[in-house]
């Protein structure tokens, strides 16, 4: 241990303390050296606490630079532009509030280099570019208009380069994709570097989690809780949750009901501060449509607003018209049907004009004041359109160990109190794409950026918090037992995870967990794309597409549709799995979702077929644990793995653990299927009553 000598100096009047001088001293002499003596304690104490605070913050500072280093790289990566075109301005051609509309030539020059790199953009399903023009070094204006015409008009918004309304001005039109994200992820860890935050309890957990103290609310009670939370654990965890004051995690292992808490702490916080505004931010946006979807039944649609695009939101969602783009054009119809005197018509007139176009910062503002309950992604919070100027008095962060630090700061440093809920024996953030390719953009090593991505905020806090300020949910209900049971065994061997849910009747497999073993099929291969490091196996597409077209004839007998599930590692045989699928009529039968292990993380399916594709090489990017982990707590009913049994339960070099091994012994050999055609497997998988036509 490192020892350090600190230096303090005296009063001179304590050095002369001995027992002569206490004997000899008035009331009054030692009244003030014991004054003197009590200050000095003071200070003793708190400089020993700073020196604490230093010391064991030293990693936390560290972890957070090295993410702005990370940060940094993205933004000057992501913000390169080209040559652009050269034009010159002209003159202005419009002047509305904030918007400068420049007359400019090189016209058509600049509609072809438009049409050029949308199309480009379109072609490999990147986001458009966004057009920028510039003076010398400085940008003037965001954004080209491109009118329905096919023109484009080049405006400055907020231009902060003055230039002269008289004269012709030389300047550039360049694609920039601005990484208007990543700058403001980059700003939020330096916010949180120099402890800039509405709760400074906030900054200071992300330096040094251990040195946090408890600040609880003693006379906070439940008031009418649901049914989940009227005893045992949950209503402990949901108690300690709400009482403290500053910061609180959660870890939500599969199947736990993080939702259900969720919606009820929103519920209960509520009841007890009807004028709160919260914030329900995420990783993923179904997490929050998810928990939005549920709030709306119990708050009503109108305490609700959505902030995403809606693209990308549930059909729950739109239906009830909660994001914040519909209440834009409900905000719209309400001022023009609002009936005024006709002495307030011009104000009247004026709003609906500067309310009329594209959503603004300050009408958004506006819009989410009118809404206690605000709910978007990490980076949803990013959009320019929105400008959240006001805290949260409650931040609850779903999915929390799948977002990078800088995602996390976004939405932590807007709230008076911040709930983290998430799971760090699940899948941690993705890795960017930049960082794999052969320009590699960093000083530290791709092994040292991967360790950063998979060493997650929340593990850090949850890890070195006091046990006070965490908690972890024991009961899961969503696996059958026989599944629930292994995950708990094979990932959450400390934390005693219980499984409360009934076996249910078999729908379309023998077993509920089954392994069929691919090492004796014919023809059974995986290949690597032209293009790319990924894996297509088409023998077991084929197996797959037979699979779902027995299963659907279940959906097509009951009359409703089955939730399937068919998920794979590998990106290259999702997309193989969704052209043959897509191709079919099983869509028409079954709900069918069919994704990376990755991206299917936070959703569940009644079935869920697990292709691991593989036929040869390295397993030890689907050997890890959090991934498995994943994938096996998908299913609520039943579950099938694919894959060779004696490629993925073989010994691992370095003595690495091999969970497909340690999940072959729990199946045990009843629950390992053998074939050596495609036919033969279908049979020995599913239901006789599936499979007489075969």
């Amino acid at each position: 241990m490192l020892e350090r000598e600190i230096y303090c100096v005296l009063p001179v009047s304590l050095l002369q303390i001995d027992e002569g001088w206490l004997e000899m001293a008035s009331p009054s002499e030692l009244e003030e050296t014991t004054a003197q003596c009590q200050e000095f304690a003071l200070f003793v104490h708190d400089e020993f606490s700073r020196q604490e605070r230093i010391v064991k913050g030293a990693a936390g500072r560290s972890y957070i630079r090295r993410w702005l280093d990370v940060a940094r790289a993205l933004v000057e990566i992501k913000a390169k532009a080209d040559d652009g075109v050269a034009i010159r301005l002209l003159g202005i051609a419009s002047l509305r509030g904030r918007r400068t509309e420049y007359v400019i030539d090189a016209q058509e020059q600049v509609e072809r280099y438009v049409s050029r790199h949308l199309a480009a953009a379109d072609g490999c399903g990147r986001r458009a570019p966004e057009f920028m023009l510039m003076v010398g070094n400085s940008v003037v204006g965001f954004r080209a208009t491109i009118t329905s015409a096919g023109g484009v008009s080049v405006w400055a918004a907020q231009a902060n380069v003055a230039l002269p309304d008289d004269e012709i001005v030389e300047a550039l039109f360049v694609a920039r994709a601005y990484p208007y994200t990543d700058v403001q992820q980059m700003r939020a860890l330096d916010l949180a570097r120099r402890g800039e935050s509405v709760n400074a309890v906030v900054p200071d957990a992300v330096m040094a989690p251990e040195l946090l103290r408890p600040d609880p609310d003693c006379g906070w009670d439940l008031l009418s809780p649901s049914t989940e939370f009227t005893e045992g654990q949950p209503r402990v965890l949901l108690e300690a949750a709400l009482k403290e004051r500053n910061l609180f995690c959660i870890q939500g292992p599969p199947g736990t009901g993080k939702t259900t808490l969720i919606v009820e702490m929103i519920r209960q916080h509520l009841i007890k501060y009807p004028w709160a505004r919260i914030l329900v931010a995420s990783q993923a946006n179904v997490a929050v449509d998810e928990v939005l979807t549920r709030l709306a039944s119990k708050q009503g649609p109108d305490a609700l607003v959505r902030i995403g695009n809606p693209d990308k939101l549930s059909d729950d969602i739109k239906e009830q018209a909660i994001n914040i783009d519909a209440r834009h054009l409900q905000y719209q119809a309400l001022l023009r049907g609002l009936e005024v005197p006709g002495s307030l018509m011009p104000m009247r007139d004026f709003w609906l004009e500067e309310c009329g176009g594209s959503l603004s910062p300050d009408l958004a503002e506006l819009l989410l004041t009118r809404h206690k309950i605000v709910g978007a992604t990490c980076l949803g919070l990013t959009r320019r359109q929105v400008s959240l100027v006001r805290p949260f008095d409650l931040v609850i962060v779903d999915e929390a160990a799948r977002a990078t630090p800088g995602e996390l700061m976004i939405p932590m440093l807007r709230g008076h109190k911040v709930v983290m809920i998430g799971d760090h024996k699940q899948l941690p953030p993705t890795v960017d794409p930049i960082f794999r390719d052969e320009e590699y953009p960093l000083a530290i090593g791709p092994a040292d950026v991967r360790r950063m991505y998979a060493e997650t905020l929340f593990e850090r806090l949850f890890i070195g918090l006091p046990q006070e300020m965490k908690g972890c949910l024991l009961t899961q209900y969503r696996m059958p037992p026989v599944i629930g049971d292994i995950v708990a065994e094979m990932f959450y061997p400390e934390d005693n995870l219980k499984t409360f849910k009934d076996s249910e009747p078999l729908i379309a497999f023998k077993r509920t967990l089954q392994w069929l073993d691919t090492s004796r099929m014919v023809g059974w291969r995986a290949e690597q794309p032209r293009d790319g490091k990924s894996q297509v196996n088409r023998s077991e597409v084929d197996l797959v597409l037979g699979l779902l077209k027995a299963i659907s004839k279940v959906s097509m007998d009951a009359h409703e549709k089955m939730d399937i599930a068919v998920i794979t590692c590998y990106s290259a045989q999702k997309r193989e799995l969704l052209k043959r699928v897509s191709d079919s009529r099983i869509r028409k039968r079954c709900d069918i979702a069919i994704d990376t292990v990755d991206s299917f993380q936070g959703n569940q399916a009644d079935i869920v077929i697990y292709c691991t594709t593989r036929s040869r090489g390295s397993i030890r990017f689907i050997n890890d644990p959090n991934r498995l982990n994943v994938a096996l707590s998908r299913t609520k009913r039943e579950f099938l793995l694919i894959g060779d049994a004696t490629l993925l339960g073989r010994p691992l070099k370095d003595g690495e653990v091999n969970y497909f091994a340690r999940l072959q012994h729990a199946i045990g050999p009843s629950g390992i299927v053998y074939a050596e055609t495609i036919n033969d497997a279908i049979r020995a998988l599913l239901l006789p009553s599936l499979t007489k036509n075969l």
